[in-house]
């Protein structure tokens, strides 16, 4: 099951309601007889306004979730010469780096699965968020500090989100939200 947890991409639906409260908590006053009267420029403003409150909300609550837990995001970023692979262990304080130049957001869990869809001009990009384990943190800590180790680190990101020894799915929305998964 899909649980948003952010969105700022448009929907048609979170435009409807947003007209339908304008016109409950504000229509009489300013002489609107139905949703269609309300100036978008009002349901744009309100519907701004609401998002920042969320995103406010969210960022805390991704900050509560995942402070002192390191983190694998691994997907692709969209350019404008192609969608290449990427991937980096970070901590929560550097997730930010996967939206930052980046017009909308979404982030969503599904099934426990913490995913990140982000669009700018040049693209789109998809991340999938992972928590690293104490075996984990030790097996990307030991390749970084092997000078003779060739392999890339991509291979070390998909070795370590291929496998639950060393990466687990978060449950974000379950464990914050109380939404359950299949």
């Amino acid at each position: 099951m899909k649980n948003i947890i952010f969105s700022n991409y448009y929907d048609s639906d979170r435009e409807k309601a947003t007209r339908e409260f304008l016109l409950e908590d504000r229509g009489e006053d300013n002489g609107w007889e139905n949703i269609d009267d309300i100036p978008d420029s009002e349901v744009w403003e309100e519907m701004s306004f609401n998002e920042q409150i969320d995103w406010e909300n969210v960022t805390s609550e991704l900050e509560n979730f995942f402070e002192g837990k390191e983190i694998l995001v691994i997907g692709t970023v969209g350019r404008w010469n192609g969608t290449y692979s990427a991937g980096k262990v970070i901590s929560y304080n550097e997730l930010h780096k996967c939206w930052s130049d980046c017009d909308y957001v979404e982030i969503y869990d599904e099934d426990g699965h913490m995913h990140i869809n982000a669009s700018h001009h040049d693209g789109n990009n998809h991340f999938e968020v992972k928590i690293l384990t104490e075996k984990g943190r030790d097996y990307y800590s030991r390749w970084n500090e092997n000078w003779s180790d060739s392999r890339s680190e991509r291979e070390i990101h998909t070795k370590l989100a291929e496998s639950s020894r060393y990466t687990h799915i978060p449950h974000f929305a379950r464990k914050v939200y109380g939404c359950k998964t299949r």
